[in-house]
C-alpha cells in the first residue's frame, strides 16, 4: 500500500495504528517531512514493533522524504540501485522470499515550483534511467508513490 501521509510527525499513532489493524505488511509513504536529525520520530515507529527505511529531505527546508513501513519478519533492505535525483526522491527496497524476488520503488516527484523550477521533461529523462537501470532485476518490481501529475495541468510546466 501506498500512502502520501504529508508529514508523518503528528500522525505517527494512527498511521501505526491503521497498518496493525488491516494488517499490512509494507507501507510506503511520501512526502514524511522528515529531515535527518528526526531519529525520534523513526524510534517511535519502531516502538509499534515495526521497521522503518527512511531517505529524508537535505536540499530543502520542508516537505518532501520518503520511507517504507513494514514488518520486522519481512527482512527488506535498501536497494544498492542509484537513488539521487533532482526531479524527484526516492528510496528503493529488496525484498528476497523464497517464493519470490521484490523490488519497491518509492517515489515523491516534487511539483514544480519558484523553489523547485525541475519540469517535466527532466523528470521524465530520470525516470527513464532509473527504469532502465532496474530492467537488470529479474524478481517482481514494484513501482509505485506520488508523482504529481496533473493531467489537465500536464502542458503548464513542460519543458
Amino acid at each position: 500500500m501506498s500512502h502520501n501521509c504529508r508529514s508523518i510527525r503528528n500522525k505517527i499513532p494512527d498511521i501505526m495504528s491503521f497498518i496493525l489493524e488491516t494488517d499490512i505488511d509494507i507501507l510506503l509513504l511520501q512526502e514524511t517531512w522528515l529531515n535527518k536529525g528526526d531519529k525520534a520520530v523513526l524510534a517511535e515507529i519502531r516502538d509499534y514493533g515495526l521497521e522503518v527505511i527512511a531517505v529524508n529531505r537535505t536540499k530543502r527546508d520542508s516537505g518532501g522524504g520518503v520511507a517504507v513501513v513494514h514488518k520486522p519478519d519481512l527482512k527488506l533492505k535498501k536497494s544498492t540501485t542509484r537513488q539521487a535525483f533532482n526531479s524527484f526522491e526516492c528510496v528503493i527496497t529488496d525484498l528476497k522470499a523464497k517464493e519470490c524476488n521484490l523490488k519497491f520503488v518509492n517515489i515523491y516527484r516534487v511539483p514544480y515550483s519558484q523553489k523547485h523550477r525541475v519540469g517535466f521533461s527532466k523528470f521524465f529523462e530520470e525516470f527513464e534511467e532509473l527504469l532502465q537501470k532496474l530492467t537488470l532485476f529479474t524478481g517482481q518490481l514494484i513501482v509505485c508513490g506520488d508523482f504529481n501529475i496533473h493531467i489537465k495541468m500536464i502542458r503548464t510546466h513542460s519543458d
